[in-house]
């Protein structure tokens, strides 16, 4: 008896099917590459075709209106022009083309932005659409924490000529994160695996700098 397995994996050099740009941003990309701004629109900056300032939903970081995602420009479009979508529904701000719910990473599967020829489907965008795609539950139980802390005690002091003149310290960070899922599951009386599921996160902080 003889048994033969043959696996091949072969990336095709053009795509005939669609003539859509675009580049996507994976799972292990988003927990491998650290963001202080816990935004994962920042990695849509390392994609071609992509500039700007991907924003963040943190007031205490900014000194100007929260504006996540709008100022991205997309292929050459302006600022406020992008259409960002979330798990295929609409994301974007009327006010402001920013985005109306903001994920965490451990929260994000993966994003993809469309930077030229895309479907006419995606026809209210004035230069590219980024589209975010955020994780479920699976058959087995996964979960996420991390905690992120600045603290004076643990702060150099900065280089000054005269030491009576260095400022101390004074901000203190701390930066929260819990995301889990799996099948739901009640004991006794209903086992989800392969039929339900759940996914759940919180993202708390708190800054003080006084």
């Amino acid at each position: 008896v003889d048994t033969k397995v043959t696996v091949t994996a072969e990336s095709a050099m053009v795509n005939t099917e669609s003539g859509t740009t675009s580049g996507t941003i994976s799972e292990r990309q988003i927990q491998d590459v650290p963001l202080a701004n816990r935004s994962v629109l920042d990695l849509a900056l390392t994609l071609p075709n992509v500039s700007g300032d991907a924003g963040t939903e943190n007031p205490s970081l900014v000194t100007v209106t929260t504006c996540p995602g709008c100022n991205l420009s997309v292929n050459g479009g302006r600022p406020m022009s992008t259409l960002l979508m979330t798990d295929g529904t609409n994301n974007t701000g009327i006010s402001l083309a920013r985005t109306m719910v903001s994920f965490s990473p451990e929260t994000v599967q993966e994003f993809t932005v469309l930077t030229s020829a895309y479907s006419a489907e995606y026809g209210t965008s004035g230069g590219g659409v980024i589209m975010t795609t955020t994780k479920s539950g699976t058959n087995e139980f996964h979960g996420t924490a991390l905690w992120y802390n600045r603290n004076p005690a643990f702060a150099a002091a900065p280089f000054t000529l005269a030491a009576a003149n260095r400022p101390v310290a004074t901000l203190k960070y701390n930066q929260f994160s819990l995301a889990a899922g799996g099948p739901v599951y009640i004991p006794k009386i209903y086992n989800g695996k392969n039929k339900t599921f759940w996914f759940a996160a919180v993202e708390p902080f708190s800054r003080r700098d006084h």
